[in-house]
């Protein structure tokens, strides 16, 4: 599986190298929309979409469940995992925002409903952040979708990816598709498997 996903990264690689001038402006302009909703959800600052990722990641990292989730909504994560949790020193060390800055924009965040504190510092993002930022998500899934599509696209075309799509798998039923996978819900969905020459 790992040779495999390295040969899919480096046919990406190659596709984005080769059409450079066509799909940099699209993932220029991509990352320009999510950044500028970012920027609208967080008050013109750019660290706290920063740190909320740091937090949400080791929370998925983690399978950590917060308090808010009750425990038959999602079996796979646990209490336990809190010790695991991120806290404003590791956030400052790993991103390399002033420990201050990270101090203050944490509180900051807590008093928005984003954040909750636990034992020792520990951090984690609530269900309101995730619904306040369905629309900084949708961003995200266009940018992925987009720019999926126009690297196939050409994959296909030169011969070096097919795409086969199944019985009832296209379109997917995904009716909230671009909305944030909010704490302690699953998101299902069925999509076409794009093979490259290295799965043959």
């Amino acid at each position: 599986m790992e040779g495999r996903e390295t040969s899919y990264k480096g046919l990406a690689a190659e596709t984005f190298a080769t059409d450079y001038k066509e799909l940099h402006p699209l993932w220029v302009e991509k990352h320009l929309r999510l950044l500028c909703s970012l920027r609208r959800v967080f008050g013109n600052d750019i660290d706290k979409p920063i740190i909320l990722a740091v937090i949400g990641q080791m929370m998925f990292q983690h399978q950590f469940r917060p308090p808010e989730v009750p425990d038959d909504q999602n079996n796979e994560g646990g209490r336990g995992a809190e010790a695991s949790l991120t806290n404003v020193e590791s956030i400052s060390s790993s991103t390399g925002i002033p420990r201050e800055t990270v101090r203050r924009k944490v509180a900051e965040l807590i008093k928005s409903g984003y954040v909750e504190r636990g034992r020792k510092g520990r951090l984690w993002v609530t269900g309101k952040a995730s619904d306040d930022l369905v629309g900084s998500t949708g961003q995200v899934t266009i940018l992925i979708s987009e720019m999926f599509a126009a690297m196939a696209a050409r994959l296909v075309k030169a011969g070096r990816m097919r795409i086969e799509i199944g019985p009832g798998q296209w379109p997917p039923d995904r009716s909230d598709c671009g909305q944030a996978p909010r704490i302690g819900r699953k998101d299902h969905g069925s999509f076409p498997r794009a093979r490259s020459k290295a799965d043959e």
